[in-house]
C-alpha cells in the first residue's frame, strides 16, 4: 500500500479552552477598537458643526443717560471717585477698549472738566485714571474729615435715610468703629426725642440702628397723619346761604 492514495482523511482539531478564550479576548479588543473609533469620528463631525455654528454673544447693556450723570468738575472728592468708579464698573462688565473708555468720559464731560479733557494726551486708561485722580479726587487732610463730620447734622425735614448714609459715609473715611459711629450718628439727629430713644436701644450693627431710626420716623408720620386727620374732622361745616 502506498501512503498518498491510501492516506486516511485530517481529524477536525478541537481548540482548548486556552485557544478559545485568546481569540475570544482578540475579538473583543478588535470590537472595542472598532467601536472607540467610531465615536472619535462622531465627535470630531459634532464638534465640527458646531464650529460651524455662529456663536450668539447676549449681553443686557444698561441705561447709561441713568448710570452715569454729567461732570462737570464742581463735584466734591467723594462724588467725583463714584463717578470714575461707575464709568469703570460699566467698562469692565462690557469689556471697552481704552479708546472707548476715554471717549466715553469726552461725552459725558461739561464745563470745567471738559476743558480739562481738551487737549490732554491719555496713553491709556491707567493714564487717564491717574491724571483725573490728580486733579478731581484730592487727597483730603484729617482735620478737614474731621470738621465734616462734625458739620453734617440732620436738616429740620431731612430723611432718617439719606442723613443716615452720608453721616455713616463719613465716619468710614476715618475708619471709625461702631460704637464712635452710633455716637457721632445719634449726637446729629435733628430731633431730641429721636435722639433719647436711640440712646436707650441697644444696637450691634449699623442696620440696627438704622432699623431703629426708620421705625421713629415711620411711627411719627402715622401719628402726625392720625392728628391732621382729628383736627379736620373737628371743624365745623361751612354752611353756604344761598344768594337773596
Amino acid at each position: 500500500m502506498t501512503g498518498g492514495k491510501n492516506a486516511s482523511p485530517a481529524v477536525p482539531h478541537a481548540p482548548t479552552y486556552n485557544e478559545l478564550f485568546t481569540l475570544v479576548e482578540t475579538l473583543r479588543q478588535e470590537v472595542a477598537a472598532m467601536g472607540a473609533s467610531s465615536r472619535e469620528a462622531s465627535n470630531a463631525d459634532q464638534a465640527e458643526r458646531q464650529s460651524r455654528q455662529p456663536v450668539m454673544d447676549f449681553r443686557v447693556l444698561p441705561d447709561l443717560d441713568k448710570t452715569v450723570g454729567t461732570f462737570d468738575g464742581h463735584e466734591s472728592t467723594h462724588a467725583s471717585a463714584d463717578w470714575l468708579a461707575s464709568i469703570e464698573g460699566i467698562a469692565d462688565l462690557n469689556c471697552w477698549p481704552s479708546a472707548y473708555r476715554v471717549q466715553f468720559v469726552r461725552a459725558n464731560v461739561q464745563g470745567a472738566a471738559r476743558d480739562w479733557f481738551v487737549g490732554r494726551l491719555f496713553v491709556d486708561w491707567a493714564d487717564f485714571k491717574r491724571q483725573f485722580s490728580a486733579t478731581f479726587v484730592r487727597t483730603v487732610r484729617m482735620s478737614d474729615r474731621w470738621d465734616a463730620l462734625r458739620e453734617r447734622c440732620q436738616l429740620k425735614d431731612e430723611y432718617c435715610m439719606d442723613y443716615f448714609q452720608a453721616k455713616v459715609r463719613l465716619c468710614r473715611d476715618l475708619l471709625l468703629s461702631f460704637n464712635e459711629i452710633r455716637d457721632h450718628v445719634i449726637q446729629g439727629l435733628y430731633s431730641k426725642e429721636v435722639a433719647m430713644y436711640a440712646m436707650s436701644r441697644t444696637h450691634r450693627y449699623e442696620n440696627e440702628l438704622l432699623t431703629d431710626l426708620l421705625d421713629w420716623e415711620r411711627m411719627h408720620a402715622l401719628r402726625n397723619a392720625a392728628g391732621l386727620a382729628q383736627v379736620k374732622s373737628k371743624e365745623p361745616a361751612k354752611i353756604v346761604e344761598p344768594r337773596q
